[in-house]
């Protein structure tokens, strides 16, 4: 039974009515997310040079100009994209931490600390494939091809790309770390260089003075250097200017050569 023409109208309208409110309604709620007090417009960064801020600064703007569903702005305050964000901050192998805050209506604040360099890694035939590493052994950076010996340098025998990761094992990274650190103490040497060997577990500790020192992956510290000391204030004290090189591989004995 059809409905009288004037009930069909009168639907028809209430029809309309309703969604014509539910459209004003869904744009007074897209426009409030266009406030323009609610968008995030300053972007504070801490932690990095100038030039480096101006980069990442216009790279978060390009994460924040773009919209949820071509409609929702990103850089509104309550909509802010933070995963995107981390993602990008978690892919620059340089930043070691960082911290985001929003500060109400319009400011993102981030704070940066970048990893501090403690040796140059390079390839062994390709000297001009260097890194940054910082204290852990992650491998952090591109870096110029240093000479001299006030940057230590680790020269890798291996034919493998490390950005953005450790060069080995942490473990066995702090081990080459101890040796470096306490050997001007125990020995009175100083590290210049460390050569790490094809087989990637056993290392040259290249001295200032001209020797060099053999490890690998099972040396233990302690007793190496405690090895070390006795040779060096025993048998080979008068003769220690024609050391080539100190094995300290084996826990009860140290094997040496001369020039």
């Amino acid at each position: 039974m059809l409905l009288p023409r004037r009930k069909r109208q009168q639907i028809f309208l209430k029809g309309i009515l309703i969604l014509l409110g539910l459209v004003a309604a869904g744009g007074l709620v897209i426009a409030a997310f266009y406030i323009p007090s609610l968008r995030l417009s300053s972007i504070v960064i801490e932690g990095l040079s100038p030039a480096e801020t101006k980069i990442l600064r216009e790279e978060i703007e390009q994460i924040l100009s773009q919209k949820y569903f071509y409609v929702f702005p990103k850089d509104n305050f309550i909509l802010f994209p933070k995963e995107k964000v981390e993602i990008l901050l978690k892919a620059k192998p340089r930043l070691r931490e960082f911290l985001m805050e929003r500060e109400f209506p319009s400011t993102l604040k981030i704070f940066l600390k970048e990893r501090e360099t403690w040796a140059v890694w390079c390839q062994k035939d390709a000297k001009k494939s260097c890194l940054f590493l910082d204290a852990e052994g992650f491998a952090f950076g591109a870096a110029p091809a240093f000479s001299g010996t006030a940057v230590l340098k680790i020269i890798d025998e291996r034919n493998e790309e490390f950005i953005g990761k450790n060069i080995m094992s942490s473990a066995q990274f702090q081990k080459l770390a101890a040796l470096v650190e306490r050997l001007p103490r125990r020995a009175k040497e100083e590290v210049s260089a460390i050569e790490i060997k094809i087989s990637g577990n056993t290392f040259r500790l290249h001295l200032k003075s001209g020797w060099y020192i053999t490890t690998d992956e099972e040396t233990d510290v302690d007793r190496a250097l405690e090895n070390l000391a006795l040779a060096l204030n025993s048998e080979i004290k008068e003769s220690r200017a024609k050391l080539e090189y100190v094995d300290l591989r084996f826990p009860d004995k140290v094997f040496y050569r001369y020039k």
